[in-house]
């Protein structure tokens, strides 16, 4: 019988204790609630009694082991989720340098007490993460919701934003790739045998690329296989089924000259087979292959409005990835496993891949999912709200200042607390190492190596300390703040927690889910940091941060920020729009311009080199 855990059993005996005092009967109630009628005798008598938790000690206290949640939750969301390996090092670490005793081995905990870390705290489970690049991280709340604005406002000013209205025009199209030869999964084997061996059965390297397109009704264009052959055999074309394009490049790999066919060839004719009212809308990603000028003109003859997603954030807005894809991969694994039961001496071969991708699509693509995909990504119906913006790890952006009107500004504070940003308030939100950055910077030309909400922080910083120059002091205590909060002795960061003033050198801990609550206060101690804000002669004082010992055994993660390294081109995201054809170009314009200066140049060399051997010797 599997053994019920502690919240249950206390959730169970308070809800049996409340029956009894409605008027249940004792039994009644044990046997409707699941528990011993002597447990509820012994409860319902000793009411004030504390409970006590079975089994062994847990060696860290409840503030510490709820610092410990917090950081899982912070480092998670901020796209750094932490390992049961981070866990039980940073445990160890903790114990070495307090001098505690423990049970475990070298104070490093094992498995045990791990899994009953878990159960004390369910907030915190076992998930599989999902890679995102950097620049994927980079991207934030306000970028999608500008996105949107931006692409509603050109089919508004087109009269085109009634296509968003019609479920049967609005398409996604994307490719991906089926391995002909997948891992294998776990098999049965001899117990205790530690090398247990699958024959392969086809090439593990070999991919086919597949483009699938589909629309927010819930209708699947007929996918293109591409091959990599450079003429490709008709046996293979003739396994493929009738209506599905048929593909051909070097690598394998989708190209411009593919995606253009593709177009031209399967997805144009599906739309007049279906009697899909024109014009349409494809979004499509940023890849170089979708984005050729050939390509542009070629849609817009065909009635065909072509919509880049917001660079990077295809895990966030494209339908195809969110969710599509999935059940698609997965059904492939267990199609090959199907074909391989059936054939158990052949290989899958480029000949066999197409009818068992057919198989798969049909027993796998559920309209229902696609209507529900486009929904989850804000393209039908056309709502940015739907969108989980929890998977962006980007900061938003502040608002663009104005050096002559600040009531933007005051807007954009917290009006909790006060209607007008003063510099102490300025001072919370950035915290103190923000401000150490800004004393260091003499010319705002310097803060072109940082980024933009740096830059405008700065412009804020320096007006707001004009305006409050005749101060003397400046508190800078972290309340409501965005910005984590350092020891200044110390390079470890502290818990992104809410602060609260109780006394100059106190930390006070509170049971009620505040790990730590804290003031600093500006002084002038003789033993403390002195750092100039807002003139040489003016100084502030800062107390260091007092932090809790298991803090300073974790490392707490800082969400990525762009680097601004380069300047990008702000190319409009429509792809069949007279802006983007104008900005090719004028791009290719500019190539040909040098292309021809080169020619040019070098003809010019060649005459000169025959004027030189033509001269007559002296």
């Amino acid at each position: 019988m599997p053994k019920k855990s502690t919240n249950f059993c206390e959730d169970n005996i308070a809800a049996a204790i409340l029956a009894v005092d409605n008027g249940m009967s004792k039994k009644a109630a044990s046997k409707q609630f699941n528990i011993n009628r002597s447990t509820l005798q012994f409860r319902l008598k000793n009411r004030d009694r504390p409970t006590f938790n079975c089994g062994p000690s847990s060696i860290l206290i409840k503030l510490e082991e709820e610092i410990l949640v917090q950081w899982f939750l912070e480092c998670s969301k901020k796209g750094f989720p932490r390992r049961k390996e981070d866990l039980q090092l940073s445990v160890k670490q903790f114990l070495d340098e307090q001098g505690r005793s423990s049970p475990f081995k070298n104070n490093y905990p094992g498995i045990a007490w791990y899994k009953a870390f878990l159960r004390r705290n369910p907030v915190i489970s076992v998930r599989t993460s999902e890679h995102v690049t950097s620049a994927s991280a980079n991207v934030s709340e306000q970028n999608i919701r500008k996105w949107f604005d931006d692409i509603h406002q050109y089919l508004s000013d087109e009269n085109l934003s009634i296509i968003l209205n019609d479920p049967s025009r609005v398409f996604n199209g994307d490719e991906t790739g089926f391995s002909l030869c997948p891992k294998t999964k776990s098999v049965l084997g001899p117990k205790g045998a530690k090398d247990v061996y699958e024959v392969a059965k086809g090439n593990e390297k070999e991919n086919l690329t597949v483009m699938f397109t589909f629309n927010a009704a819930g209708i699947m264009c007929h996918p293109m296989v591409i091959y990599s052959y450079k003429r490709i055999p008709q046996h293979i074309i003739d396994s493929v089924p009738p209506n599905w394009g048929v593909g051909r490049s070097d690598t394998g790999w989708m190209k411009a000259e593919v995606f253009y066919e593709y177009i031209a060839n399967v997805f144009h004719p599906f739309l007049i087979e279906n009697s899909i009212q024109f014009p349409v809308i494809l979004f499509v990603d940023g890849h170089k292959s979708h984005l050729t000028y050939q390509l542009s003109n070629l849609c817009s003859q065909l009635n065909i409005i072509l919509i880049a997603l917001y660079p990077n954030a295809t895990r966030i807005l494209q339908p195809a990835d969110v969710a599509a894809f999935k059940p698609l991969k997965s059904g492939w694994k267990k199609g090959l496993f199907e074909w391989r039961n059936q054939n158990p001496n052949c290989a899958v071969t480029k000949k066999d891949f197409a009818p068992i991708l057919d198989q798969v699509i049909k027993n796998t693509v559920k309209s229902e999912v696609l209507i529900n995909v486009f929904r989850a990504c804000g393209l039908y119906p056309w709502n940015v709200n739907q969108i989980n913006f929890k998977k962006c790890l980007g900061k938003n952006k502040g608002p663009e200042l104005n050096d002559t009107d600040n009531s933007d500004i005051t807007k954009s504070t917290n009006t909790a607390h006060a209607t007008r940003l003063s510099f102490n308030d300025f001072s919370d939100i950035v915290g103190v190492e923000t401000l150490e950055k800004f004393n260091d910077i003499h010319d705002e030309v310097e803060t072109q190596k940082y980024s933009e909400e740096f830059f405008t922080l700065y412009r804020l910083f320096d007006k707001l300390k004009k305006d409050n120059s005749d101060e003397s002091t400046i508190r800078l205590s972290p309340i409501n703040s965005t910005a984590q909060p350092y020891d200044i002795n110390s390079t470890n960061q502290i818990s992104p927690c809410n602060f609260k003033a109780q006394s100059p050198d106190c930390i006070v801990i509170n049971n009620q889910n505040e790990l730590l609550k804290q003031q600093t206060y500006i002084t002038t101690s003789s033993n403390i940091l002195e750092k100039p804000v807002s003139t040489p002669t003016n100084l502030v004082n800062v107390k260091k941060l007092n932090i809790t010992p298991i803090e300073s055994c974790l490392v707490w993660p800082v969400t990525p920020e762009r680097k601004n390294n380069r300047m990008t081109e702000r190319v409009p995201y429509v792809i069949t729009s007279k802006n983007w054809k104008y900005l090719y170009e004028q791009k290719e314009h500019t190539k040909r311009t040098i292309e021809e200066d080169k020619e040019t140049r070098k003809r010019l060399r060649e005459e000169n080199k025959i004027l030189k051997a033509n001269q007559p010797l002296n």
